[in-house]
């Protein structure tokens, strides 16, 4: 099977998308998950599970002894990020593959989350930050009384 028809599997077996407008649901079988990359404990919590996955050192032993283990840790690092028995209800095998194509979709969408959080933030800074109203009516009535002249303090 080539990897585009793997994909198109398990999206199809219920783990969606993200969606252009970020709006902060990710479906992963029959539960939709809740992601708000605007809420700090949220954060700490995806952080927390995120250096979790990271440092997780499968134990030796055959491959399924090391994908069970695999499994099993990451089921747990969606209980602490969702809730407990999220992961039970989520996940009705134990794919792997669905896990880490989950997983990868959280981040995804926390960080497309965070991006545009920057984005308005930028564009929030731009317009009421850009000097008090004194100043900027200041620079203005400069502006109208010496057209031709650069403002000079």
């Amino acid at each position: 099977m080539d990897s585009n028809a793997l994909d198109n599997n398990i999206f199809s077996e219920g783990i969606g998308s993200l969606s252009s407008d970020i709006t902060g649901e990710l479906k992963v079988g029959d539960v939709t998950l809740e992601i708000d990359a605007s809420d700090p404990d949220f954060l700490d919590k995806l952080q927390a599970a995120g250096y979790a996955l990271q440092s997780f050192s499968a134990p030796a032993g055959s491959d399924s002894e090391r994908t069970r283990a695999l499994v099993e840790e990451i089921d747990r690092r969606f209980d602490d990020l969702f809730g407990e028995g999220t992961a039970a209800q989520a996940f009705k095998t134990k794919s792997l593959m669905k896990r880490i194509k989950a997983w990868g979709s959280i981040v995804e969408l926390a960080n497309a989350q965070k991006d545009a959080l920057t984005d308005k933030m930028s564009e929030f800074n731009n317009r009421y930050n850009a000097g008090n109203r004194a100043q900027r009516r200041a620079e203005a009535k400069k502006k109208r009384q010496f057209p031709n002249k650069k403002g000079s303090s």
